[in-house]
């Protein structure tokens, strides 16, 4: 599984364990890159008509797709835990909410205007200032 390579693994899921991605981030991440490759290859052919070979690692898309999360955890020594991190429940404007009718609500308002929206639109101003100050 190349997300478990590319370290993924280490931030999905909650804080007690890892979760499995429903979505294949170095398979679609590499379709891309190479989508791409094919792409400035041929645009490279129509200027110089010369091929090129093209290689494209699935374990390198599913890296480069986490490195925000391989920085941190190299350079910062107060990185969040899995199930901590702004994208993995770590603040109240990211995360999954049970309503009352049992249903869930996926609320992703990681910018501030985003969250006063939020707070104001759900009656709830009182939540104002419980992720960002103001």
């Amino acid at each position: 599984h190349c997300g478990a390579v590319a370290g993924t693994l280490a931030m999905t899921g909650e804080a007690r364990g890892p979760g499995i991605p429903a979505v294949q981030g170095g398979d679609m991440g590499g379709a891309l890159y190479g989508a791409m490759a094919v792409v400035s290859a041929l645009f490279e052919r129509e200027r110089t008509g010369k091929g090129r070979h093209i290689e494209v690692a699935l374990a390198d898309a599913a890296l480069a797709m986490n490195v925000i999360n391989l920085h941190r955890a190299a350079h910062d020594p107060e990185a969040p835990a899995r199930g901590q991190s702004e994208l993995s429940g770590g603040i109240p404007g990211y995360r999954l909410y049970r309503c009352r009718d049992g249903k869930l609500l996926a609320l992703g308002a990681l910018e501030p205007k985003f969250w006063k929206l939020f707070v104001k639109d759900v009656a709830m101003a009182n939540l104002r200032t419980i992720q960002f100050d103001g």
